[in-house]
């Protein structure tokens, strides 16, 4: 009976003092990681604040001027679209001009003009499609 009972006093001893060195152990994992910024702030404390401050600035900048290089691009490229609609525009209508000045039926215009809307229906029903692919 005597030897049971040292077994458990031995087994709970084991187990209070695992518990405390886990405890231990996790504090000074605490104290490593919030140690580090305290010594920071108290040793060096206005230099390293400033540096810090420094760098965030400087990310910022460079996240900024990369943000409006790429909002210029978006706009080159919408330019580049709008002038390309007007040439193609332009094309379209001299095209019909001279397909009139050469007798082309009417019928025949209609039909184009009726196939140009069913191919911009189509390219818009892509770009949705594209879209709605690209952001779900």
């Amino acid at each position: 009976r005597l030897e049971a009972d040292a077994n458990l006093a031995r087994e709970a001893v084991d187990k209070m003092l695992g518990q405390y060195f886990r405890a231990k152990k996790q504090q000074e994992d605490r104290d490593k990681l919030l140690g580090r910024r305290e010594d920071r702030q108290n040793n060096g404390g206005t230099d390293d604040a400033m540096r810090d401050m420094l760098r965030e600035n400087r990310g910022l900048r460079e996240a900024s001027s990369e943000l409006d290089r790429i909002i210029d691009q978006g706009r080159s490229t919408f330019n580049n679209i709008i002038e390309q609609n007007r040439t193609l525009k332009n094309a379209k209508k001299k095209i019909l001009d001279v397909a009139s000045a050469m007798g082309v039926s009417a019928s025949l215009v209609g039909h184009i003009d009726r196939r140009n809307k069913e191919d911009k229906y189509l390219v818009l029903g892509g770009m949705l499609l594209t879209l709605f692919i690209l952001f779900s």
